[in-house]
């Protein structure tokens, strides 16, 4: 005949095995510290390599739709961001990032804001154009 055993008390009785074992003996193959410190230093140099990669490519997209807006001629921030549908803050930061880049590479001149405006109102003034335009 098959007798039924509750599962709390199966688990009871290997609690209680467990509290009697012997523990086990630590372990002497740890790595030492610096390997760990080079495996993180790799992993987050490598997330960096791929997160800009990846900006870049973002970038790239959304300047194709920011060179016609700057061939109509110079234009600030906000309208180039309101022009490939960015009106949000974030959506704006990523047109600025994709400005920046343009700028670095050569594609765009900055006109900065007249001197004397506050430094808040200073994107509202500052305005990008095509080099060359």
């Amino acid at each position: 005949m098959h007798r039924h055993v509750s599962p709390l008390l199966v688990i009871a009785s290997c609690i209680a095995r467990a509290a009697h074992a012997q523990p086990a003996a630590p372990v002497s193959d740890e790595l030492p510290g610096w390997v760990l410190g080079a495996v993180i230093g790799a992993s987050v140099s490598l997330g960096l390599v791929i997160h800009q990669a990846l900006q870049r490519r973002r970038n790239a997209g959304l300047w194709e739709r920011l060179e016609p807006q700057l061939r109509q001629g110079p234009a600030t921030l906000p309208a180039l961001a309101a022009a490939v549908g960015h009106d949000g803050f974030l959506a704006r930061g990523n047109v600025a990032l994709a400005l920046q880049e343009a700028v670095a590479l050569g594609k765009l001149d900055v006109v900065e804001a007249p001197p004397g405006t506050p430094q808040l109102e200073k994107v509202k003034h500052i305005t990008y154009r095509l080099k060359g335009a």
